[in-house]
């Protein structure tokens, strides 16, 4: 069953396997025996990137912080369920299933976004770049951007890598799979709306500029040029 204890007590074993996304600081597998979830890694080059001497010392003095994004992460998705109440469905962020021990490290159990055929979703920037986006995209960009608005999610990193076409429960929609949570010392836009609307508007803004879109500031909208 979908977030079983097994993710806390048993240890995953992902050497051999090849990720199914890859970027600079994580890499996504396949969660063995349950195609419905993902898993969130650290890379290797990322661990064994060096940090400067103050981020060394408040390491040592805080390991947790090592884990710092995972936890991030999961505070901000499970916060926004938790806004959501009984229309937790409707959450534009992955389901957050807990924390596991893999032989890779400890990772993030995430729902997996799937396609029509339940194969994991296309990136927004795969239809940017085919030429395919329609006004129905655009339409359920906008819903999107709605919902991160309306819901308070605080955002560090909107763009098109970012968001996936996906289906869950037979409903299509687009979903923020990476770049929230405020990772600021102290996270004002967590705490304060307009101040996280501000930091939205702009992101929202260079995403119209790099997709070649139009962005209404007054309306938070995007549209076809």
């Amino acid at each position: 069953m979908l977030g079983d204890s097994v993710f806390s007590t048993e240890l995953i074993i992902l050497s051999g396997q090849r990720p199914l996304r890859r970027g600079g600081r994580r890499a996504v597998y396949a969660v063995p025996g349950k195609p419905e979830l993902l898993i969130k890694v650290d890379t290797k080059e990322h661990n064994k990137k060096p940090l400067p001497l103050l981020k060394r010392v408040i390491r040592w003095l805080f390991p947790l912080t090592h884990h710092r994004d995972k936890i991030i992460e999961a505070k901000c998705e499970i916060a926004t369920a938790l806004k959501l109440g009984p229309k937790a469905e409707e959450s534009p962020l992955p389901k957050f299933f807990g924390i596991a021990a893999t032989d890779l490290g400890s990772g993030s159990v995430i729902e997996k976004i799937v396609d029509q055929n339940g194969n994991i979703a296309t990136t927004f920037y795969v239809l940017c770049k085919k030429g395919i986006i329609t006004d129905h995209l655009i339409g359920l960009l906008n819903e999107l951007v709605g919902k991160i608005y309306d819901l308070h999610i605080d955002c560090n990193d909107i763009h098109e890598g970012n968001i996936v076409l996906g289906y869950r429960n037979g409903k299509e929609a687009l979903f923020l799979i990476d770049g929230y949570g405020d990772r600021n010392i102290i996270p004002l836009r967590a705490w304060v709306r307009i101040i996280n609307n501000n930091r939205l508007d702009n992101q929202c803004q260079k995403m119209a500029d790099s997709a070649n879109f139009v962005w209404n500031k007054a309306q938070r909208k995007f549209s076809l040029p």
